[in-house]
């Protein structure tokens, strides 16, 4: 079962992304919800999901889009006005940076 575990800070006033995982550490699964002002313009967050990471950024219709892995590690994935959700299996734990 998934549980909150942090908020991601963006560093932008209306931009909100919350990091939900299994901290009893029986699923490798996370999930981030990214939730946008609809008055702001659109975005992206780059985050730290290890290199063996799969990602997909899930939009409220269920619809899936693959989101590439860098080299690095890393990731960036668009907040929009539309509310997303972003499933990552496999990867290293995301930093929430003490933001609960």
């Amino acid at each position: 079962m998934l549980s909150p575990t942090g908020r991601i800070d963006t560093g932008t006033a209306g931009q909100w992304a919350f990091v939900f995982a299994d901290t009893s550490g029986k699923e490798n699964r996370q999930l981030v919800g990214l939730f946008q002002n609809d008055k702001m313009p659109d975005a992206s967050l780059q985050l730290q999901v290890g290199k063996k990471a799969d990602c997909n950024l899930l939009d409220v219709y269920g619809n899936a889009e693959p989101i590439t892995v860098a080299a690095d590690g890393s990731i960036t994935v668009p907040i929009r006005h539309r509310p997303a959700y972003l499933v990552i299996v496999g990867g290293q734990p995301i930093d929430v940076g003490g933001v609960k």
